[in-house]
């Protein structure tokens, strides 16, 4: 299968496009729980207030700036799990916080690649399946903190 520079972005920016999604309806509890979660909640709202920009940087196939995007919205997403001191909703959080550092640990290998050599191919078949991965992960530990935070 051929993976074209727009096939990689668009990869990597769908899992993005899911961070939302994943962390819907999380409110509720104290650190307490409830604390934790407002915490998440509003932290994950502000953070994936970037999304767009990021869809943009991609359909432009803008790379430097995808990359960027994400990096700072992974720091962002790290310093966010500083501030949960719950430990149920922390574990989820880590959990979904370190799916996420996978996402952005692909993004500049898809970038680096050279599409015109066919070793290059293979490479870019096992990325694709390291952020499909994550992505799983990703909507898995989203699934977990809305249960811990409904």
């Amino acid at each position: 299968m051929a993976i074209t520079r727009r096939s990689r972005v668009l990869a990597v920016v769908g899992v993005i496009a899911l961070v939302p999604a994943a962390l819907t309806a999380c409110s509720g509890g104290g650190q307490s729980t409830a604390d934790a979660c407002k915490i998440v909640n509003d932290g994950m709202t502000e953070i994936t207030s970037n999304v767009n920009e990021v869809m943009s940087a991609a359909s432009s196939q803008d790379i430097d700036t995808v990359n960027t995007l994400i990096s700072d919205m992974n720091d962002e997403i790290a310093s966010l799990g500083e501030e949960v001191t719950n430990e149920e909703v922390s574990a989820a959080f880590d959990d979904f916080a370190g799916s996420f550092q996978k996402v952005v640990d692909a993004a500049p290998q898809l970038a680096e690649l050279d599409l015109t050599d066919p070793a290059s191919a293979d490479k870019a078949n096992e990325i694709a399946e390291q952020v499909t991965d994550a992505q799983s992960e990703i909507m898995e530990s989203g699934q977990a903190i809305q249960e811990l935070c409904s």
